[in-house]
């Protein structure tokens, strides 16, 4: 029990945001019905053939609905069956997360440490997910019902019920194959691979209903036997022994599951391809291109890169077929053609292929700008982010070179399946304009910035929730295109959904507007998650603890690095930078970094594998707690000696009085805290003190950290000081005494070494400033005299500008 809860928790968003989803389609879909269906009987005869005519350009998608002209028929097609299609998707997510997701992230592994089977854990993680389907089939009936209550009408609570169980079937069955394929496909590919088999099994179901030769093959997809139903109109059927074939598939590959899951090891795949021997090579590439971070990006993903292009060529090839068969029978329907002939053989292909073709490109870019999103978030949530700036890059220019990575992938992706079509509908018998082809299929590349930079600005704010919330910013900008027209929406907010900016480009050309707002849209994307990333992220969260007194908060770096002239490696003979490769002497491979683990050697090649779970899991206090130990005088801690790292502490909402209470307490006592705190592998000793309007935490070296000062001659002895030497030396410091202004400074060897580049470019010569002379014994009284006096006229000059800036500064 306690297992299917821990689930539940784990999918709690998943739940809600799914839930909603269902919600609000329904209620909202039949909401629409009652404005746009008519309220005579002739008005809804005449809407009902009207979304019949509608159905059969959508047949490769949806079965034909069962009397449109009603509320349950209506939405049954266009509420229940895209949900369907929904719940699949939430499914595959959920599936490939908690197969192995979860595994990388520790959870599969702490689960079986505390005693649950692998049995177990499957049966608990597939019962969480029905638990969760079942709710968000609920809210799907409830937004029904509410919607039928609003238009003063009734409808039978069987067919609702069995409608809702339907959903929850479907959606069973496809979580079921989905967490089969986790167990047998590498973690890299699991999502791939069962969003491929589901994919398959949806065409194999829906294009059989135009191509025979598919119909015996059918019966292997669950979605066939959730079309034999469809129990929400008058005169509707519920076919109760394909519901029991669903839970049927569901149990046998959930069973399956778990025994390969019994048979597999943590972290690796039940089939394991051989892997092919490769030679071991450290000679630099002198291509060009390899200079261009966004060729090195499209590299790392050429695989998928390929797959997508070769997946969108094959899928366009079908859809111009389908067109074909989709027009012969609009034509073989008498009372269509007068409102046909005027566009036969000229664009009834392009309006079909319009509804077809670019309505599924336009969910699968979206689909494919989701999946870079959710590699962006892994980045920036196990360290990898981190290491791609300290190259040094900035912050903008990786998500520059995010974006432009995927414009240049989906520029293949487009190139194939664009000319594909052209090719294939030529084939056909279909003649297409070639400019308005290659316009339409471009137009996809903005259409996916859109989502993609919307995606890069939820990365940048939440990593973990970015993947979710890009799912329902898509899912709401396709409800907006839907739903916008129907509840006469104002313009702009119609304007705010990717899928309505679009249009039509393939009949009517591209639209300069719709395309400048795309463009605009997917660049106030971009520059928002810019600003988002250099935002000050914290490195450290939990709580300051003083006596019964807790205070969470959360920790900044206050120092950074300077890296502001950097030098890059490059190979003598081609001076190309140099790359490095994490390599497995033993097995002779590359690894990837997120593959890498951490050991503790215990013996020779004996290691203590070491996982971040078992860091997050420490004996130790202060792993996610600052406790303070004691209040000493800041005078007595030497900030010279011990401090080192700095932080900023910033309080949660929950902790801003109790901290403030404390920075105030400290002042006034004149005292700093003396804490310890885990911080990056390592407990370190703190000082807590004042700073402004908040507090500072600087991490102290331990006292064994600390050297003393024996060995060094030149303080064993004691110096005799002559008073008036002294009394001089005091004067020459009184006359250089100032406020301390850390402006005044600057570092001065990034100039110097600027210089020397750019005149190295210009083939000159830098000559050094001559070497300083050996000291020479000196007269130290004469000495300190003179530059006593230099001090006083150079404070002199300094005077005067000293004084505006401060009269400047007290004006402002």
């Amino acid at each position: 029990m306690i297992a299917i809860v821990f689930g539940l928790r784990l999918g709690r968003w998943g739940v809600v945001g799914f839930s909603l989803a269902a919600f609000v389609s329904t209620l909202i879909q039949t909401v629409g019905f009652y404005q746009i269906a008519g309220h005579t009987p002739g008005e809804r005869i005449a809407f009902g053939n009207s979304i019949l005519a509608l159905a059969s350009q959508f047949s490769a998608l949806f079965p034909p609905p069962i009397r449109p002209d009603t509320v349950g028929g209506y939405v049954e097609f266009r509420g229940f069956h895209p949900l369907a299609i929904l719940f699949a998707v939430w499914a595959l997510a959920s599936a490939t997360g908690a197969a192995r997701g979860d595994e990388e992230r520790g959870i599969v592994e702490a689960a079986l440490g505390a005693g649950i089977s692998r049995l177990g854990l499957i049966a608990a993680r597939t019962i969480a997910f029905a638990i969760g389907v079942v709710i968000a089939a609920a809210a799907a009936a409830a937004g029904f019902l509410v919607g039928v209550a609003s238009g003063h009408e009734s409808v039978s609570p069987l067919g609702v019920i069995e409608a809702s169980g339907l959903l929850v079937a479907v959606g069973l069955s496809c979580y079921a194959l989905s967490l089969l394929v986790a167990q047998l496909a590498a973690v890299r590919v699991a999502t791939a691979a069962a969003g491929v088999l589901l994919l398959a099994l949806f065409l194999l179901n829906s294009l059989s209903r135009v191509f025979d030769s598919l119909s015996t093959w059918r019966w292997l997809s669950p979605f066939r036997y959730y079309d034999l139903s469809q129990p929400l109109p008058p005169g509707g059927h519920f076919e109760a022994r394909a519901v029991v074939v669903l839970v049927g598939v569901s149990v046998v590959a959930a069973a399956a599951a778990a025994a390969a899951f019994e048979f597999r090891d943590l972290g690796s795949a039940l089939v394991r391809p051989p892997r092919r021997a490769s030679r071991v090579s450290n000679t630099v590439s002198g291509a060009a291109w390899w200079r261009w971070p966004v060729w090195r990006g499209v590299f790392e993903r050429r695989i998928a890169t390929a797959v997508w292009a070769v997946g969108m060529a094959a899928l366009a090839i079908v859809f111009v077929s389908l067109t074909r068969t989709i027009v012969q029978v609009l034509l073989s329907i008498p009372s269509l053609l007068p409102y046909l002939s005027i566009f036969v053989r000229q664009q009834v292909y392009p309006v079909v292929l319009g509804f077809t073709w670019f309505n599924v490109a336009q969910l699968l870019f979206a689909a494919m700008a989701i999946t870079y999103v959710a590699r962006w978030s892994a980045e920036d949530s196990d360290g990898r982010l981190e290491l791609a700036l300290s190259q040094p890059i900035s912050r903008a220019a990786v998500v520059v070179e995010r974006v432009a990575t995927l414009v240049a992938c989906a520029l293949v992706i487009v190139a194939a399946s664009g000319a594909t079509l052209y090719y294939a509908s030529h084939v056909q018998g279909i003649d297409l304009n070639a400019g308005r082809v290659v316009a339409a299929s471009l137009m996809l590349i903005p259409f996916a910035l859109v989502f993609a930079s919307a995606g890069s600005l939820l990365a940048a704010w939440n990593p973990r929730a970015a993947v979710g919330l890009l799912g329902a910013f898509a899912f709401a900008s396709y409800l907006d295109t839907e739903l916008g027209s129907i509840y006469k929406l104002p313009l702009w907010v119609q304007d705010l959904s990717a899928f309505k900016l679009f249009g039509t480009p393939l009949l009517t050309g591209v639209d300069g507007r719709n395309l400048a707002l795309l463009l605009l849209l997917s660049l106030v994307g971009l520059a928002s998650s810019i600003l988002a990333v250099a935002m000050p992220r914290s490195m450290w969260k939990g709580v300051v603890s003083f006596g019964m007194v807790s205070i969470p908060i959360r920790l900044y770096n206050a120092t950074e690095s300077s890296a502001k002239v950097s030098f890059r490696q490059l190979c003598p003979d081609h001076h190309s930078p140099i790359s490095y490769k994490r390599w497995c002497a033993e097995g002779d491979h590359e690894v990837a970094y997120s593959e890498i683990q951490r050991g503790y050697e215990i013996g020779k090649d004996r290691y203590v594998i070491i996982e971040d779970k078992d860091l997050d899991n420490l004996p130790l206090p202060t792993a996610h707690a600052i406790d303070i130990e004691e209040f000493v005088p800041v005078e007595e801690v030497e900030p010279g000696l011990y401090f080192d790292s700095a932080y900023y502490v910033e309080p949660e909402e929950l902790g801003r009085k109790p901290y403030h209470l404390l920075r105030r307490a400290l002042e006034a006592t004149g005292r700093m805290a003396i804490a310890k705190i885990a911080l990056r592998d390592k407990e370190h000793l703190a000082a807590m003190h004042p700073n402004g309007k908040g507090l500072i935490m600087n991490t102290l070296h331990w006292p064994d950290e600390i050297r003393t000062t024996e060995g060094l001659k030149g303080l064993e002895d004691e110096v005799k000081i002559n008073p008036k030497e002294l009394e001089m030396a005091k004067a020459l410091i009184e006359s250089l005494a100032d406020s301390f202004d850390p402006s005044r400074y600057k570092d001065n060897y990034r100039e110097a070494v600027m210089k020397v580049v750019h005149a190295k470019a210009e083939g000159e010569v830098i000559e050094a400033p001559e070497a300083p002379q050996p000291a020479k014994v000196m007269d130290l009284m004469e000495a300190l005299r003179q530059s006593v006096e230099q001090a006083k006229k150079q404070r002199a000059g300094r005077e005067k500008p000293a004084a505006e800036t401060r009269r400047r500064r007290k004006a402002s």
